[in-house]
C-alpha cells in the first residue's frame, strides 16, 4: 500500500494506462482482491475509464468476482457503485452476475442478487440471461433456488435460440434444475424455441424418462405438441 501510495504522488502517473490484456492498474488490483488499494485507485479523480459503456475487456467488479474476492467486490459495489454498475459487462459481454454463477459462489451470488439495481434478466452473450446459465452451471441446488426467489426474475425469457432457461436444462440432462424451475410459480414449460421444440420435446428426443415423467405430470404441458416438422413428443421418442 505504502508504494502505490509514493507511486501516485509521483506527478504524471498515468492511471488509465492499459496493459496488452486491456487491464489498468485498478483491474489487476481488484484481480488479485486488493480491496483498500482498489477503493484508493477508484477515489482519484484523474482514472476517467468508463467501465459501463460495454467496451471495456476488463473490468474491476467482475475481475474480483471471477477471482473469488468478496470483501473486494463488496467495496466497488457499496463505495463505488457510482463509477462501475452491478450491471455493466467485460470480455464477451459477461456481467458481474454471469461470473459469480462460473464461479459458483454464494456469498458473491447473494451479493448481487441483495442490490435493487441488479437487472437480473439482463441478456449476455447470444441474448442468454443469467438464468440460462444458471440451470446448467449452478450445481449447487441452494444456489439455484436462491436465484429464482429473486423477485423480478424471468424464468421464461428465451436465448437468440428461442430456449428458455427450462429448455437449457433439458437438454443438458440436469434434473435437478428441471424440477426447481418447473416449481416455479411464473413458469411456462411449453414454451416453444425455434424449430418449434418443447421442453417435453426435448426430453423425448434425448430420452431423458424422469424428466419426461416431470414434464407430463402437470397439466399446462401438452402432450401432442408439435415442432416446426409437425412431430409430437411421441414421434420423437419413437
Amino acid at each position: 500500500m505504502a508504494v502505490v501510495e509514493k507511486i501516485l504522488r509521483w506527478p504524471g502517473v498515468d492511471l488509465n494506462h492499459e496493459d496488452h490484456e486491456g487491464r489498468t492498474a485498478v483491474d489487476v488490483a481488484a484481480k488479485e482482491g486488493h480491496t483498500e488499494i482498489v477503493s484508493l485507485l477508484l477515489e482519484r479523480p484523474e482514472l476517467t475509464v468508463d467501465w459501463n459503456d460495454g467496451n471495456r475487456r476488463a473490468n474491476p467488479l467482475c475481475l474480483a468476482i471471477a477471482s473469488g474476492h468478496v470483501e473486494t467486490a463488496r467495496r466497488i459495489i457499496e463505495r463505488h457503485g457510482n463509477r462501475i454498475s452491478v450491471n455493466s459487462k467485460s470480455a464477451h459481454g459477461r456481467t458481474p452476475l454471469c461470473h459469480a454463477i462460473d464461479r459458483g459462489h454464494d456469498a458473491l451470488l447473494a451479493l448481487l442478487l441483495e442490490q435493487p439495481e441488479l437487472d437480473v434478466n439482463l441478456a449476455v452473450d447470444f441474448a442468454a440471461t443469467a438464468l440460462h446459465l444458471a440451470a446448467v452451471y449452478l450445481a449447487d441446488e441452494s444456489m439455484l433456488r436462491l436465484f429464482l426467489r429473486h423477485p423480478r426474475i424471468d424464468v421464461n425469457v428465451r436465448n437468440c435460440h428461442g430456449a428458455t432457461p427450462l429448455v437449457n436444462a433439458v437438454k443438458r440432462g440436469y434434473g435437478i434444475s428441471v424440477l426447481l424451475l418447473l416449481q416455479h410459480p411464473n413458469i411456462v414449460p411449453d414454451r416453444k424455441d425455434d424449430v418449434g421444440m418443447t421442453a417435453l420435446s426435448w426430453a423425448a428426443h434425448l430420452g431423458s424418462y424422469n424428466v419426461v415423467k416431470m414434464l407430463l405430470n402437470r397439466q399446462d404441458v401438452d402432450p401432442n405438441a408439435r415442432d416446426d416438422d409437425g412431430m409430437t413428443p411421441l414421434s420423437i421418442a419413437v
